[in-house]
């Protein structure tokens, strides 16, 4: 079975985003100039122009929907790949799916085992298995890239800047911030340029930052934790974590692929200490991150004081509210890893995976 044609497809698209990235790296280099970012007020004094600020969040906002929308298609490429393989063997139909959210280990095991039961021929079987496993590893590819949008996205940064007073706006501190944290998800968006050549140019990323890689995306989390829009509802959640080691060992790991694991579980612990206030009422919501690296071994642990799931099988259901967690047991699968989860009454959650770095 031959998948060339929607590969050549979903990589034709994925070109496409480059004139889309373009643009936003001109939208976010405009509000890095000082002339441009000012308004003079009576008095002589300069005021930070949100008028401005709020003109270029929806051009930004803009260009990260179409780019969305790239990323849509491109995985609806890949699901009808996968949905016309499983229909020539009439077993898609028992999936009821619409859209391509499995949970990729135990399909392609189930799925093995059925063939096998069948009396599918070994060859033909590793042949099915195979075309099979193309479009999964296509589909966790673009999920991989995706999840940048959500880094860089400027509309948080932007809804703050419109609470700040007429006085908040002169304040050097607040300007300072505000261009700083606009400054932190443009190499959020210069790094996510940097995977989509990679994937253009079929090269794998550069892996031997990775601790680099990561201290910059947990800046970029504390802060989007620290002011967190949930709903249209603001929360303030505090996110610790202790990165105090490097290794000048060469890791063969994908950096990107780390670093969309800890997003996805940071993101899944926000929820967590939000489903916990909104059910029992305000508390002081807390992430922490511990690293631990021992010789070869990254220990990686997120846990938080939210709500606590008594079944810890409800957590790995296919349906949309898991989806974060699920994406990332697959993502784990990559690497023939695990995520553990664990539930503490009183305490709250806890996700904890290893990764092996030779």
């Amino acid at each position: 079975m031959e998948n060339i044609n929607f590969k050549e497809l979903v990589d034709n698209k994925i070109v496409n985003s480059l004139d889309k990235i373009m643009k936003l790296k001109s939208d976010f280099t405009y509000l890095f100039n000082i002339d441009n970012i000012f308004s003079n007020e009576a008095g002589g004094k300069s005021r930070l122009n949100r008028d401005l600020f709020n003109q270029y969040n929806q051009k930004i906002q803009t260009d990260i929907s179409d780019l969305r929308k790239i990323f849509v298609e491109s995985n609806m490429l890949c699901f009808d790949e996968f949905k016309s393989i499983l229909s020539n063997l009439n077993l898609f139909d028992s999936l009821k799916l619409n859209e391509f959210f499995i949970d990729d280990k135990i399909l392609i095991n189930d799925l093995s085992s059925h063939l096998s039961d069948i009396k599918i021929p070994n060859k033909k079987i590793d042949e099915i298995i195979s075309s099979i496993q193309e479009t999964i590893d296509l589909k966790n590819k673009l999920n991989n890239l995706e999840f940048y949008l959500n880094i860089f996205d400027t509309s948080s940064l932007n809804k703050n800047l419109d609470k700040y007073t007429p006085e908040e706006l002169i304040n050097s501190s607040l300007i300072f911030e505000t261009i700083n944290s606009y400054a932190l998800l443009y190499e959020q968006l210069i790094k996510f340029e940097e995977e989509i050549l990679s994937y253009i140019e079929e090269n794998s990323s550069n892996s031997n930052h990775i601790f680099k890689n990561i201290e910059k995306l947990l800046e970029v989390l504390n802060k989007r934790a620290d002011t967190y829009y949930y709903l249209d509802n603001r929360y303030k959640i505090s996110l610790d974590y202790d990165l105090n080691f490097d290794t000048k060992k060469d890791i063969n790991l994908e950096s990107s692929i780390i670093e969309n694991i800890i997003f996805n579980l940071i993101e899944q612990s926000c929820l967590d200490t939000i489903k916990k206030d909104i059910k029992k009422g305000k508390i002081q919501k807390q992430i922490q991150i511990s690293f631990n690296l021992r010789k070869d071994l990254l220990e990686v642990v997120i846990s938080n004081n939210g709500f606590e799931v008594g079944n810890i099988d409800d957590i790995v259901v296919l349906n949309s509210e898991n989806k974060l967690i699920i994406d990332t047991i697959n993502l784990l699968n990559i690497f023939n890893q695990e995520l553990f989860i664990e539930s503490k009454e009183n305490e709250g959650m806890s996700y904890n995976f290893s990764l092996n770095l030779n």
